[in-house]
């Protein structure tokens, strides 16, 4: 793609050049006139008619010239063609061409040695020098969630979130990214946050059914968190909001089967895990009284975290 406009523009002064050179057959290779014919009209005198105009020698000899006063308009390729021979548009073109290439092959090699380092460390076997090889890979490459995602869930916080946060800075739409951040919010407190995040990474990875009940267990699991330490309204929304996140679930289940299993590739569908995890959300939302508190709206987004990526 680079040459290609080059090649093009070359080829079309080649071609102009070879129509311009065709050649042109002698006088004596002529045929005669034929007798009464188109060439006999100028050996033979043609009165001319009363009340008729004289034509100009000048005119006339303009007339007869073979060279045409009207051309078509140039070719976009020729007009390209006669830009790129002036010699400091010539040297601006190479100097910016070279200049694309050289950072293209700069990040093509920065993208492939993250990805060395990424394989090196999914092969190492002690956690230090893991941790070392995968800090050198996001060194290289930043825009790796692969890696940051791995890399986090080796480091404590508040360290590892704030890396996940700086890589959503260049790959936002991340599903991996995403589901790091939900289920460090649902290890916290803040059922708001935790729906939050698990309702951004399902949308980034719809059919995924295994993401979707765990996400259920760790509403149920912040939701125990919540009873024992005596918190009943925390208590009540995680549960409210695990059995919304399940009811969805069976509810694109049941659509997904609707339309038939030749496109299911990802076999989507309701887990029997989950009708275990739907009975433990309501002893739990049982246990907390179910208070329906509006403090966290259980069928919308959830409440945004104070920190934003």
């Amino acid at each position: 793609l680079l040459f290609l406009l080059t090649a093009l523009a070359r080829a079309e002064k080649l071609h102009h050049a070879a129509a311009d050179n065709s050649p042109v057959l002698p006088a004596a290779a002529q045929p005669p006139p034929i007798p009464g014919g188109p060439g006999s009209l100028a050996e033979e005198p043609v009165p001319a008619p009363a009340g008729s105009i004289p034509v100009c020698p000048a005119t006339a000899g303009a007339a007869a010239s073979p060279t045409p006063l009207l051309q078509g308009p140039a070719s976009p390729w020729r007009l390209m063609s006669l830009t790129l021979q002036h010699p400091l548009l010539k040297v601006s073109a190479v100097t910016l061409l070279c200049s694309v290439t050289l950072a293209l092959s700069v990040l093509s090699f920065q993208m492939t040695k993250g990805e060395s380092l990424y394989k090196q460390a999914a092969g190492a076997s002690q956690r230090e020098y893991r941790i070392s090889l995968l800090r050198q890979s996001l060194q290289w490459n930043p825009r790796q969630p692969q890696a940051a995602a791995a890399l986090s869930r080796m480091l404590p916080e508040p360290e590892g979130s704030a890396l996940l946060r700086k890589a959503l800075g260049y790959t936002p739409e991340a599903a991996a990214l995403n589901w790091e951040l939900a289920k460090r919010a649902m290890d916290g407190n803040n059922p708001g946050t935790a729906l939050y995040w698990v309702r951004k990474s399902e949308a980034l990875d719809v059919f995924n059914a295994a993401k979707r009940v765990e996400a259920a267990k760790g509403m149920l699991g912040m939701s125990m968190r919540s009873l024992k330490a005596g918190d009943r309204t925390a208590s009540s929304q995680s549960a409210e909001a695990g059995l919304e996140l399940l009811r969805q679930y069976r509810l694109l289940a049941e659509q997904e089967d609707n339309k038939g299993r030749q496109h299911n590739d990802r076999r989507f569908g309701v887990h029997q895990e989950a009708e275990g995890v739907d009975l433990r959300l309501r002893e739990a939302c049982a246990a907390a009284g179910c208070f329906q508190a509006a403090i966290l709206p259980v069928g919308g987004e959830g409440t945004k975290p104070e920190v934003e990526p």
